[in-house]
């Protein structure tokens, strides 16, 4: 699915109320100019043809978090930074940014493995594949999925 097809309602209630459509940089979601600002924009100056070539762009879901993760988030030290998964499935928190290793990420000083065995199951949507890791404050912002 495009993202012109799965925003169409909210494209048109833009261009409805006489707006022109920009795409926020920070959720890539369509705003009315008017309410977004340039500075907020995604399409930067290039009105037109970014729109044109964002709607052409396949919808990427966003990833929601149970309500178990976020229980997580909120007691886990503030000193670390970002959650990764090996190629073993194992979740591994980091202070700073890790880099991909072979079969694991390789945080710089410190890296502290989440075991399955006491919390089975949190961020299935985190993925070895991953290109960047998560950084957790931005995992506290993603909707809870009942």
């Amino acid at each position: 699915m495009k993202n012109i097809e799965y925003y169409k309602e909210k494209i048109l209630d833009i261009i409805g109320h006489g707006d022109s459509v920009g795409v926020d940089r920070n959720t890539n979601e369509p705003e009315g100019c008017a309410f977004l600002g340039c500075e907020n924009c995604k399409l930067l100056d290039n009105c037109n043809n970014g729109l044109q070539e964002w709607c052409n762009e396949e919808y990427i879901e966003k990833p929601q978090i149970t309500e178990n993760d976020k229980k997580f988030l909120d007691i886990v030290n503030p000193k670390f930074k970002y959650i990764v998964k090996d190629r073993d499935n194992i979740l591994c928190l980091s202070m700073e940014m890790p880099f991909r290793g072979e079969n694991h990420w390789i945080g710089v000083n410190s890296c502290e493995y989440i075991s399955e065995n006491c919390f089975n199951g949190l961020f299935r949507f985190i993925k070895w594949d991953d290109e960047e890791p998560w950084r957790l404050d931005d995992l506290k912002k993603l909707e809870i999925c009942e």
